[in-house]
């Protein structure tokens, strides 16, 4: 009882110290770049503008020799854009530069003179080289630090499906600039130049908050800058609850009592089959929806199984389990079982939220015992 005495009981509620994964970091992690090395280009001059891109494996502008541990600062790749009078001197410093911190370098020359830079890593970057969806319900968070940056400013860049886009919160120079929720942010539009590109790059259209499900490449752009410095940057997804926890949640059960494999209730049932039969976890009367069978087919070479599934995400994993005998072998096995369809539980209650999901299993032996597995 956290309540005062005498007094009414202030609402309470769980909370839980789920932390952060870093997904994607670049410099992080102290001194990496061996000795100073200049980026591989590949540079073109159209329209008054000097474009250049990666002319290394894959069209990134250095390779993993530049680092003594390459997996702390993955492979860029992008385009920069000198623009300015004197373009014999736009680029002065294009470069991974050995110091104290490691930092990439690009610093612009000559009077007048800016450099427009979109440089980002690729899908392949991020662990299992798959997309991100940052709308799956988790907070995605950014950090980027920097040693110096001049110019008309500096955001972040984001590839979502074949679209890039950038944001228009700016960073700031000496020091690090956390963005606390991604899907939080505006962006606008922006088309990556090419070799032959003629104009300069900048954000098209509005900005407004958009749907990232899908994204590939992540980076910063560089508007017109004169001198950046970058030391470090870091993505990272909130953790949360899972859909176990949050379902337990709603039964006042929490920690080991939640547990998937706890039965609290002491009805025979863990926590996890009755979350996915719709059962109670703390009512030893209620245990869920039970499996039912039809017999067999009207082939009668098959029998017909059919147990109950939550209607849609988020929900547990089902398998359906086979053995051919109780009393020597304890292992069990997915069985050969075919889903033949899943329509409602209940017709009588269409908001249940349960199915019933049929399998047809192969009468292939005198005796054969089937089961359901409920997992997380």
């Amino acid at each position: 009882d956290y309540g005062v005495y005498g007094e009414a009981e202030t609402a309470i509620i769980p909370v839980r110290p789920l932390g952060k994964v870093d997904l994607l970091s670049w410099g992080v992690g102290g001194t990496n770049i061996g000795s100073d090395s200049d980026l591989i280009y590949t540079e073109n001059i159209t329209n008054g503008i000097a474009n250049r891109v990666g002319n290394a494996t894959g069209g990134a502008f250095f390779t993993s020799s530049s680092f003594v541990d390459p997996s702390i600062s993955p492979i860029l790749y992008g385009v920069a854009q000198g623009h300015g009078p004197d373009l014999a001197k736009v680029f002065y410093k294009f470069k991974l530069d050995s110091n104290t911190p490691d930092r990439l370098q690009i610093r612009k020359g000559g009077v007048g003179n800016a450099i427009t830079a979109l440089l980002y890593m690729k899908q392949a970057d991020f662990p299992g080289g798959a997309a991100l969806n940052l709308t799956d319900g988790a907070s995605y968070s950014m950090e980027w630090t920097w040693d110096t940056l001049t110019g008309a400013g500096c955001f972040i860049a984001i590839k979502n499906g074949a679209q890039w886009y950038i944001n228009n919160v700016e960073m700031v120079t000496k020091t690090t600039t956390s963005y606390s929720d991604l899907n939080g942010l505006s962006w606008a539009p922006i088309t990556e130049a090419t070799l032959n590109s003629t104009t300069v790059m900048a954000a098209t259209g509005g900005y407004a908050t958009r749907v990232l499900n899908n994204v590939v490449a992540i980076g910063y752009f560089l508007d017109a800058g004169t001198a950046s410095r970058m030391v470090s940057f870091k993505m990272a997804k909130g953790q949360s609850a899972t859909a176990l926890q949050q379902w337990t949640d709603g039964f006042n059960i929490y920690n080991a009592d939640a547990a998937g494999t706890t039965d609290y209730d002491n009805d025979g049932v863990n926590n996890v089959h009755e979350w996915g039969t719709l059962g109670d976890p703390v009512d030893p009367a209620n245990s869920g929806r039970q499996v039912t069978s039809l017999g067999l087919d009207e082939t009668g070479t098959n029998f017909v199984y059919i147990y109950p599934r939550l209607e849609s995400a988020p929900r547990p994993n089902y398998t359906v389990q086979e053995k051919d005998n109780l009393i020597y072998d304890f292992t069990w096995e997915p069985a050969d079982a075919t889903e033949t369809g899943a329509g409602l539980w209940n017709t009588n209650n269409p908001t249940l939220g349960l199915e019933a999901v049929t399998n047809l299993i192969p009468v292939d032996l005198d005796a054969k015992f089937i089961g359901l597995e409920i997992t997380e």
